[in-house]
Formats: structure tokens, C-alpha cells, sequence
């Protein structure tokens, strides 16, 4: 995965909650992450977000 996404990197935010930062991918990558995240939800039976709506 470093070189489809060279930027990643893991932090805390001030909240010491973890978050990941992409940074810049490719638009092949980006499809990539959002098909697993696609089924990644599907698997744990939770509904998608619709478009527009927080994650």
C-alpha cells in the first residue's frame, strides 16, 4: 500500500481521538478504498450513507 498511498499517515486529534489521513491518491486508489469500504459495510449489514449525508 505505500505506493498507492505515499501520503497516509495515522494521528490524534486534540480529543485523542485516531484518525488516518490519506493525503493525496490516485483516482484508481481512491476507487479502490471505496469499494472496500463499500463492502466492508455490507459485510457488518450496516446501511451506506447516502450522498451528502455525515459519516
Amino acid at each position: 500500500m505505500e505506493r498507492d498511498v505515499p501520503y497516509l499517515r495515522a494521528d490524534l486529534n486534540a480529543f485523542g481521538q485516531g484518525y488516518v489521513e490519506l493525503g493525496r491518491v490516485a483516482p484508481h486508489t481512491a476507487e479502490r478504498l471505496a469499494e472496500l469500504l463499500r463492502r466492508g459495510l455490507a459485510f457488518l449489514g450496516a446501511a451506506p450513507a447516502k450522498e451528502g449525508e455525515p459519516t
